[in-house]
């Protein structure tokens, strides 16, 4: 199965978006309940920051996954050999968690810097 950058891209993206309502919809929910949820502010800083986090996490994550590839593939001069094949195909299984994992520190740190602090 071949992906294109794009792909990849929007796969990073995606992540990025679905950690970000999951964790917001959630400090939201455990800072202020249910009434904090359904506010104006919660759906501003729901809708803008996907877009945000999208473009900021997963352009990082995907430029990551470009230098680990590349990195890979010097290391691995056959990229055919059982082993570089193995060690290309587990970075995208762990940059799956590594944008998670990012995702979660980019929005606790958004939420902590907007509603925390005031």
């Amino acid at each position: 199965m071949r992906f294109s950058l794009d792909d990849m891209k929007a796969r990073h993206g995606s992540i990025a978006t679905v950690t970000w309502l999951i964790g917001g919809t959630a400090l939201f929910l455990f800072d202020g309940g249910l009434n904090s949820l359904f506010s104006l502010k919660a759906a501003a800083f729901l809708f803008v920051g996907m877009f945000v986090a999208a473009v900021a996490v997963g352009n990082a994550t995907w430029w990551l996954q470009q230098r680990l590839v590349k990195y890979l593939l010097k290391k691995f001069p056959d990229p055919f050999d059982p082993k570089a094949v193995r060690s290309i195909s587990n970075v995208g299984s762990w940059l799956t968690l590594v944008d998670v994992l990012i995702g979660i520190v980019f929005v606790v740190w958004v939420y902590n810097s907007f509603f925390w602090m005031t």
